[in-house]
């Protein structure tokens, strides 16, 4: 037949502004294409680590945060599998920026 192109895990992530975003979490890695691993709670934490240093200028996505005028910071994160969580992770109470 042909090759589904439906992504099974997506990641939604909450930034400062409240606003959720989402993009597909890859379990396995491909040509051009890094893998995250299996979607759990440390992993989707790793995930936020990772994208938050990424936000900050110079960083691969400083772009994002010099268009909306402020640091993007992802404070919550969940993975879900067919529209059911099934990793989460948020930031703590405290975190330096």
């Amino acid at each position: 037949m042909g090759k589904s192109l439906a992504c099974p895990y997506v990641i939604e992530y909450r930034d400062q502004a409240g606003d959720w975003n989402w993009c597909v979490w890859n379990v396995r890695g491909g040509v051009n294409r890094t893998g995250h691993g299996q979607p759990t709670n440390a992993n989707a934490e790793a995930w936020r680590v990772k994208m938050n240093r990424s936000f900050q200028p110079g960083g691969v996505n400083g772009h994002v945060s010099d268009a909306r005028g402020y640091v993007v910071h992802i404070n919550a994160v969940r993975i879900k599998h067919n529209g059911r969580v099934v990793a989460s992770s948020s930031m703590p109470m405290f975190e330096a920026v």
